[in-house]
């Protein structure tokens, strides 16, 4: 067992999956660099996704204990504001859900194809986020969040199936050009990762190959050592993101998007050259 690799992965999933920066993107570069098969470096990386997970429902347990609790005051939001939150969530999931289900089945692309994709995707959106979160009003909290909202929001989630693009990116977009102050867009990005996420696993063991492997995979010191590290990183991580926005923008992450796509087009196109002698 080599534990660089490990090491790399799940501080990949844990640096990118909540700041506004594509995991997506991140995960196919690096899957590009390390000497994994496909089919193993899914797997790794789906387990690095589970750490991800644990981090962000430890970190708001107390959110989710009360969001649990409001269930049964789901149908009264006026006697209760966190079964309107919930309520908002459900509502915010449903389009990732539904065209993420969908176009998984069709989505097909070589890893060349991707790197270019994900390169003007990172730029584009990112200098879109750049200039929302430069220009519009900080004028909304959370609690305001309306029906309408949370489902407008839930298809700007919907563009992270763009490759690149960036699910805590759009969301975050989506809500700031709604008013929304930055600390709620975040917090709010952050509380729909964790229906996105369960989905995307649970969609990837739904296969049947996944099946009848999931068992071995999960019970070996690999896979707990890569899940605890990603857990550590994405809670670390989780904390840097909502502390930086309570008196700073999004620009520096609009910067590194920049920079990060410049190099996957120059990677991307660099590759096209190789491809074609």
């Amino acid at each position: 067992m080599v534990v660089l690799p490990i090491i790399i992965i799940s501080f990949v999933q844990g640096f990118t999956e909540f700041l506004p920066i594509s995991s997506q993107g991140h995960n196919i570069f690096v899957a590009e660099l390390i000497e994994y098969s496909e089919m193993e470096y899914r797997r790794m990386n789906i387990i690095a996704h589970f750490g991800s997970l644990l981090a962000i429902v430890i970190y708001n347990y107390q959110l989710l204990i009360r969001l649990f609790f409001s269930i049964n005051n789901f149908f009264r939001t006026d006697l209760d504001s966190y079964a309107q939150l919930l309520r908002n969530l459900i509502i915010s999931s449903i389009p990732l859900m539904f065209f993420g289900f969908i176009i998984a089945n069709y989505m097909s692309q070589t890893q060349l194809d991707s790197f270019k994709l994900i390169g003007f995707s990172s730029i584009i959106f990112g200098l879109l986020l750049y200039i929302v979160d430069t220009n519009c009003l900080t004028i909304k909290s959370i609690s305001t969040l309306n029906h309408k909202n949370a489902f407008i929001i839930g298809l700007f989630q919907a563009f992270a199936i763009i490759p690149g693009s960036s699910r805590s990116g759009m969301t975050i977009l989506g809500l700031r050009m709604l008013g929304f102050n930055r600390f709620d867009a975040a917090s709010y990005s952050n509380i729909l990762s964790i229906p996105a996420i369960s989905g995307a696993v649970i969609f990837y063991f739904s296969s049947e190959d996944q099946i009848q492997t999931q068992t071995q995979f999960f019970f070996n010191l690999e896979s707990l050592l890569l899940f605890s590290f990603s857990f550590i990183f994405s809670f670390c991580f989780i904390h840097l993101l909502l502390t930086w926005v309570k008196k700073n923008t999004f620009s520096i992450f609009v910067y590194y998007r920049i920079i990060f796509g410049l190099v996957l087009l120059y990677f991307g196109y660099n590759l096209n050259e190789i491809y074609l002698m």
